[in-house]
C-alpha cells in the first residue's frame, strides 16, 4: 500500500522476482489508500502487509492502528522515507521498517525473514467473523466461549473478549471447529472451555 504508484509497480515487479527465484508463490494485491487496504484485509486477510507511512489522508501509522483492532497477528512492514515514525511503527507491532529508497538487497532480507515466520511450525488458529470481518486468533489463546444472546463472546488469555456480533457462527459450530484443532468440550449450553486452561 503506497500512494506512489511507481513504488507499488516496483514493489510488486521485487515481490515477484523474489518468488521465481525462492520457489514461493505470492498473489500481490496492490492499494493507493489504506482504507482500501483495510477493507479487503477484512474480507480476505493478507499473509503480510508491506504499507507507506506518509500517505494523504490516514497515515500508515494510523491505517496500523486501525488494522491492530481487529488483527493482531498479520505481519507489517513500513516503508518510509523518514526514520522519525520508527518507534510509532513499532507501537502497532511492525516486523520491519524499510527506507526508502528500498534498495533491493534490504528488500530481499525482510522478506527472506517473513518467509521464515510462515515456515516455522504453525500454533493452530481459527477465524472469528466480527462485525469488522474477520479475525484470527490462536487456538491456544482461547479460554472459553460463552454463549449469551446470539452472540459468541471468546476469552482469552491476555483479557480481551472477542464478539461475534451479527454472525451466523452458533456454539455447536464454534465447538466443531475449535474441537478439530485443540482439546476443548462443551460442559454446559452456553459455554465451551479449553482444557488446557
Amino acid at each position: 500500500c503506497d500512494d506512489d504508484k511507481v513504488i507499488l509497480k516496483f514493489l510488486e515487479l521485487q515481490l515477484i522476482k523474489y518468488a521465481t527465484i525462492t520457489g514461493n508463490q505470492f498473489q500481490v494485491n496492490t492499494y493507493t489508500s489504506g482504507t482500501d487496504l483495510l477493507a479487503n484485509h477484512k474480507a480476505n486477510p493478507f499473509s503480510f502487509i508491506m504499507m507507506d507511512i506518509m500517505m494523504p489522508g490516514e497515515n500508515g501509522i494510523e491505517i496500523g492502528r486501525r488494522l491492530r483492532e481487529f488483527d493482531t497477528n498479520v505481519p507489517v512492514v513500513y516503508l518510509t522515507s523518514s526514520p522519525d515514525y520508527a518507534l510509532d511503527a513499532y507501537s502497532v507491532k511492525a516486523v520491519y521498517y524499510l527506507m526508502k529508497p528500498i534498495k533491493p538487497a534490504d528488500l530481499t532480507y525482510a522478506l527472506d525473514q517473513l518467509m521464515s515466520f510462515f515456515t516455522t511450525p504453525k500454533r493452530p488458529c481459527v477465524c472469528i467473523p466480527v462485525a469488522e470481518g474477520n479475525t484470527k486468533v490462536f487456538i491456544d489463546t482461547i479460554i472459553f466461549v460463552e454463549h449469551i444472546q446470539h452472540v459468541l463472546y471468546f476469552h482469552l488469555q491476555n483479557g480481551s473478549i472477542i464478539a461475534t456480533a451479527n454472525s451466523s457462527l452458533t456454539l455447536a459450530k464454534a465447538l466443531w471447529m475449535l474441537s478439530e484443532k485443540g482439546d476443548f468440550s462443551q460442559p454446559h449450553r452456553a459455554y465451551i472451555i479449553n482444557w488446557a486452561y
